[in-house]
Parts: structure tokens; C-alpha cells; sequence
């Protein structure tokens, strides 16, 4: 398989990425290297008002990382992860992430123990398009 850069699937424009579960979303652009944009989901605490939150973060050739605060959840995330070009020829980012909350409870603003404070997962978004320059 070729080599493959980040920068020909989001340089300059806003790419739209889509979760493999249909419960993610990702608008993506880069220039210099700096990401930038906006990460959705359905999932995570109901009683939390924030479901897209503005991300930011770095691209290296195929590599990125990138993050986000969640506001009134009392919880920040942040993604590693590589481009694939997968078996099906799709584009694919696989990344592995990490969440920290303060609050176990947010309406007792309980706070969690430090060992439980931390959550870990995967996620695979599949590119869908390219929109319009962002300049």
C-alpha cells in the first residue's frame, strides 16, 4: 500500500468523516499541520447538553491527534490516531481515545475517584466528502 497523507483528504477544505457505528461525526480541516474543526456524537451522558464540541490538534503525514472539552459534563477527550486505506478502498481515521471526568453524578457534582475519573476506547470514522474551502 502506498504511503498516504492526512493533507490529501482534508488540505485547505472541511472533510466530513462518519463512524463506522453511525453514531459519530467528524468536520476536519488542516493547514500547517493544525487541525481543526468539530466532533459529534450521539452517545455519552444524556443529561449533558453538548453533543458537537469544537476540536483542535495536530497532523503529522498520517498520524493525528486532536481534542475537545465537553463543557457542563465536567469532561475534556482526546484522540490519537491513523489514516488506513481500507481493504474495501475506503478511507478510514482509527483512533484511540481518552476521557477524563470530574463528576461521577452531574446533578450531586459527586466526584469521582481518581481511578475511576478515566475511560478509553477506539473508534473508526469512514471519509465521506470534502465541502467547500474554509479561507
Amino acid at each position: 500500500m502506498d504511503q498516504m497523507s492526512l493533507e490529501s483528504y482534508i488540505s485547505n477544505t472541511t472533510s466530513f468523516w462518519e463512524g463506522a457505528d453511525g453514531e459519530s461525526e467528524l468536520r476536519l480541516s488542516i493547514q500547517d499541520g493544525i487541525l481543526k474543526g468539530e466532533y459529534t456524537t450521539s452517545k455519552g451522558r444524556i443529561e449533558a447538553d453538548t453533543k458537537t464540541i469544537e476540536i483542535c490538534g495536530y497532523q503529522n503525514g498520517e498520524l493525528v491527534s486532536f481534542s475537545g472539552s465537553w463543557g457542563k459534563a465536567h469532561s475534556v477527550t482526546a484522540w490519537v490516531g491513523r489514516l488506513n486505506q481500507e481493504s474495501d478502498d475506503r478511507v478510514s481515521l482509527n483512533l484511540q481515545w481518552l476521557l477524563a471526568r470530574e463528576f461521577g453524578d452531574l446533578e450531586t457534582k459527586k466526584r469521582k475517584k481518581l481511578w475511576e475519573s478515566f475511560l478509553s476506547y477506539h473508534n473508526k470514522l469512514y471519509y465521506v466528502s470534502q465541502g467547500g474551502n474554509d479561507e
